[in-house]
């Protein structure tokens, strides 16, 4: 069996405790005051970003082989620890926590090798596109079409609630490419890997403080290539759905006070990780199984696993049960 390194935490600790002290601007800091949701203020938290993909931080359970620390149980924990304390704004989730993933579970090594690295360093912003103004929680209801023509797919239709899409060079999205047979079988996940393909337009939605957070995107016979789709390895739109939804979810943890805030996931770059989640990793962490024997399989098997409803119940993650109930966030 392999075995890990001794780290001491103490120092480990120190050292984290040291980093988070000093290398946050104040433009970093108020916007982690700001941050009441999920997504804090995009050109703050890219910059955040940046910095802490200078020191090797930017994807604390990201494996080795892909840019990843490497960081046993322990030390993801006590980063988390020390980043919920300081209040700092989460990293955006749909690169290092969506997207990212899933390209290291099933995607070609072609789309690894070209999408991985600008999610790691912050270079790149991915929008999710999968509500639609008629097809929020009902995936059934999808109706965004592509349309094979070549080696291309023609885009039809519309997106709603991609948040900061205006600020995006990247998309994942679901698209219907069959009408045939049942409707959910029909969908098809896919990666734009440009947002500025002609016939792509993009409108912001301006919230009540002014913030245009969240977008419509239209596409109007925008031609893409079909060599956006990931390889077929899952089997339904609810199985991409799942990858790129399920899992530690980032939270407004980090902003709430007294007995919450000990109540509550810690946060952490873009992550969270609760005492359940720890006791889980500890627990694949300790299986003499050949997949489970590297702290990279520890991870992936810790990012695809959600807590309970009842132990982070800000947290949001697909349902699988049934299509008809799958809950997507926007």
């Amino acid at each position: 069996m392999d075995i890990e390194p001794q780290v001491d935490l103490a120092e480990f600790r120190a050292e984290v405790a040291e980093f988070l002290d000093t290398a946050p601007t104040p433009e970093i800091l108020e916007a982690g005051r700001k941050t009441t949701s999920v997504f804090a203020p995009f050109e703050q938290v890219m910059a955040w970003h940046r910095i802490l993909h200078s020191r090797g931080w930017s994807a604390p359970d990201w494996p080795v082989e892909h840019g990843g620390p490497g960081w046993s149980v322990e030390q993801q924990y006590v980063f988390a620890d020390e980043y919920q304390k300081r209040g700092l704004p989460p990293l955006l989730p749909n690169g290092l926590k969506m997207v990212g993933p899933l390209l290291m579970e099933i995607g070609t090594p072609e789309q690894q090798e070209k999408h991985l690295p600008g999610i790691l360093s912050g270079d790149d912003y991915w929008t999710q596109g999968y509500s639609e103004p008629g097809a929020g929680s009902d995936l059934a209801s999808l109706s965004c079409s592509a349309v094979a023509d070549g080696d291309d797919y023609i885009l039809n239709g519309s997106k709603i609630w991609t948040t900061y899409a205006h600020h995006a060079n990247r998309m994942f999205m679901l698209v219907r490419t069959s009408r045939e047979g049942r409707k959910q079988a029909g969908i098809t996940f896919l990666l734009l890997d440009r947002m500025d393909y002609p016939g792509i337009e993009v409108r912001p939605i301006v919230g009540l403080d002014g913030a245009p957070e969240q977008c419509e995107v239209f596409f109007t016979d925008a031609r893409v290539p079909q060599s956006g789709s990931p390889t077929p390895a899952c089997p339904s739109p609810v199985a991409w759905v799942q990858r790129t939804t399920a899992g530690p979810w980032p939270s407004s943890c980090s902003r709430t006070s007294g007995a919450a805030a000990r109540r509550a996931p810690r946060c952490v770059a873009g992550s969270t990780c609760s005492a359940w989640q720890l006791r889980r990793r500890r627990l694949l962490s300790a299986d003499p199984s050949p997949t489970m024997r590297s702290s990279s399989a520890t991870s992936e098997s810790w990012r695809r696993t959600s807590p309970p409803a009842s132990t982070s119940r800000s947290s949001r993650s697909a349902d699988t049960r049934s299509p008809r109930t799958l809950r997507t966030p926007r």
